[in-house]
C-alpha cells in the first residue's frame, strides 16, 4: 500500500465512523430499527448468558474500565516521553482525553437509560454511547499502532489485529452482560475508531512536515 493510499484509507475510515455515529444517534433518537431491537437483544443476553460465559464477560469487560485504560495510557506516555517521542506521547494523551470527553458529553446529551437488567450496584452513567467500547478501541488500537511503528509488517499487523480483537471482546461483553444496548456499543466503537483515524491523520501530517 502506498503512502497516499494509506492516507486516503485513513480519511475514509474517519468519514465512515462519523457517518455510523450520526446514523446511530438518529436511530436512537427516532426509535429506529436498531433501537427497537435493543431491548430484545438485552433480554436474550440476560436470560441466556449465564454461568461460565457470564463470568468470562465479567472478566473481559474490565479491560475497558476507565482506570485500567488510564494506567496504560500513563505508562506508555511516560515511556514515549523517555525515548523522546514527545509528539506521540502528546497525541496519545489528547486522543484518550478526547475520547473520554466526547463520550461523556454524548451520554449527557442523549441521557439514555441503561437496560432494565442493570441492578443498583451497576453502572450509574447514561447508556449511549458505551464508554468501555469507545475507550477500548481508542486506547488499545492507538497503543498497538504507536508501539509497533518501527516494527516489521507481520509484527505490526498481528499486534493491531490483537488490539482490535481485545476491544471487540470488551464491546461485546457490554451487550452480553447486559449493561449496554447494542446501539450503544456500535456508537462507542465508532467514536473510538474515529479518534484513532483522526490521530493518524494528524500524525501523518506532522511526520511529513518534519522530514
Amino acid at each position: 500500500m502506498t503512502a497516499r493510499a494509506g492516507r486516503t484509507g485513513t480519511r475514509l475510515l474517519l468519514g465512515v465512523c462519523i457517518a455510523v455515529l450520526i446514523a446511530g444517534a438518529i436511530d436512537v433518537t427516532h426509535h429506529g430499527p436498531v433501537a427497537r431491537a435493543d431491548p430484545h437483544i438485552a433480554h436474550w443476553s440476560y436470560t441466556h448468558v449465564t454461568g461460565v460465559v457470564h463470568d468470562a464477560c465479567e472478566a473481559v469487560t474490565h479491560f475497558g474500565d476507565a482506570g485500567v485504560l488510564a494506567v496504560l495510557v500513563l505508562v506508555v506516555v511516560a515511556w514515549l516521553a523517555y525515548v523522546r517521542r514527545r509528539f506521540d506521547a502528546a497525541l496519545l494523551t489528547v486522543s484518550a482525553g478526547a475520547t473520554a470527553l466526547l463520550t461523556a458529553a454524548l451520554k449527557e446529551a442523549f441521557r439514555r437509560d441503561r437496560p432494565v437488567y442493570v441492578d443498583a450496584r451497576g453502572p450509574k452513567s447514561f447508556s449511549f454511547p458505551s464508554g468501555h467500547s469507545s475507550g477500548a478501541f481508542a486506547v488499545y488500537l492507538l497503543l498497538a499502532i504507536l508501539l509497533t511503528s518501527d516494527r516489521g509488517r507481520v509484527t505490526r499487523s498481528s499486534t493491531i489485529v490483537g488490539a482490535v480483537a481485545l476491544a471487540t471482546l470488551v464491546a461485546a461483553s457490554r451487550v452480553l452482560l447486559p449493561v449496554h444496548f447494542l446501539s450503544d456499543v456500535i456508537a462507542g466503537t465508532a467514536i473510538g475508531v474515529a479518534v484513532v483515524a483522526a490521530a493518524l491523520v494528524v500524525r501523518t501530517a506532522y511526520t511529513d512536515r518534519h522530514r
